[in-house]
């Protein structure tokens, strides 16, 4: 009767290991819906930036083809899943995942030095300007003085069209 329970358990262990390395479908379901959310994010992104990660020229061939799609059509769907199919077997796909991550952290520090710098601007309009222009030297000192001063003091709105300008001025310089 003990030797009969003693197997029960080592039989439960060995299950318990392989347990493990098994996915579930739904597992398997949401790790293949995130690989075609970054193929869908790799669509958005411009040539030069998707030259930067290094895709080989297969998948680039397949995002150029679902670029032409329309994006409303049954079509685009399909062709999306299938790059996501793609993507999957792709070897480098961790390096990828890491490469876009990376990029996003840019996008997002590029995103506060801008705001920072925006706020700084209309608050220390001296100061602050001979600190982007240090910082800078490549900004022209004439264009930024003029962007700052279109803007109307009291101005909170980020969309404002003048904040905007300031904005896509300096993004063009801070790298």
């Amino acid at each position: 009767m003990n030797n009969h329970m003693n197997d029960i358990t080592a039989n439960e262990s060995e299950e318990n290991e392989f347990d493990d390395d098994i996915k579930s479908k739904s597992q398997r379901k949401r790790e293949a819906k995130e690989i075609t959310n970054l193929g869908k994010y790799l669509l958005k992104l411009s040539i030069s930036e998707l030259e930067r990660l290094n895709i080989p020229q297969y998948i680039n061939d397949e995002m150029n083809k679902i670029k032409k799609i329309n994006s409303k059509t049954s079509a685009y769907k399909r062709e999306t899943l299938h790059l996501g199919k793609i993507l999957r077997n792709y070897e480098g796909l961790e390096m990828l995942f890491s490469s876009v991550a990376n990029k996003d952290q840019e996008i997002k520090h590029k995103q506060i030095l801008l705001t920072e710098y925006h706020l700084e601007l209309l608050n220390n309009k001296n100061e602050t300007v001979e600190k982007v222009l240090s910082k800078y030297p490549d900004i022209n000192r004439q264009k930024l003085r003029q962007l700052i001063r279109n803007i109307k003091p009291g101005t909170e709105d980020m969309n404002d069209k003048h904040v905007k300008k300031l904005k896509s001025y300096l993004a063009d310089f801070i790298k």
